[in-house]
């Protein structure tokens, strides 16, 4: 499989436009899953392990994903035991991933912490390796997947 470039949307009406072509608008919906994710891993103590920030955030975020969008015209997916929702119309995937970074023209992103090969294989195994941001990769089963990219600290908010 191809991959397809990635692309980041600036400006706003960019990003408006693409997430109801994608189905997923308006942004204060995908906000609210920020929301969600960024308040669970703010639970996270010294007394928890060392990845209980990014484990509660992605668990959480997961879910408040799954809460806002499937019903609609989305819905609940595990490929390869892959976490994510799909909509059969658009023949998208939606996987929620804690990153480093992300939307910044000069750093890869990084997951908050090692959890496999799973992001590597929906992907195809290039999304990591090559692509300064995750988006609309060529996964498993033909469905282009869109990662949706957030830095998990409040004050550094962004949304691929």
């Amino acid at each position: 499989m191809s991959m397809i470039e990635t692309i980041i949307l600036r400006e706003p009406w960019d990003v408006d436009r693409r997430l109801a072509e994608l189905h997923l608008g308006p942004l204060t919906r995908l906000l609210k899953v920020v929301a969600v994710a960024i308040s669970a891993g703010a639970d996270a103590t010294a007394f928890h392990p060392a990845n209980a920030a990014g484990t509660f955030s992605y668990q959480h975020g997961t879910w408040a994903l799954r809460d806002e969008f499937v019903g609609d015209a989305w819905l609940l997916d595990r490929p390869d035991g892959v976490e994510a929702i799909r909509n059969d119309a658009t023949k998208v995937k939606v996987i929620f991933a804690n990153v480093d970074v992300s939307c910044n023209d000069k750093q890869k992103p990084k997951p908050r912490s090692r959890k496999g090969a799973g992001a590597e294989r929906v992907s195809s195994g290039t999304c990591l390796a090559r692509c300064r941001s995750l988006r609309l990769a060529n996964p498993m089963g033909g469905l282009p997947t869109t990662l949706w990219l957030t830095k998990m600290a409040p004050q550094n908010l962004r949304v691929l």
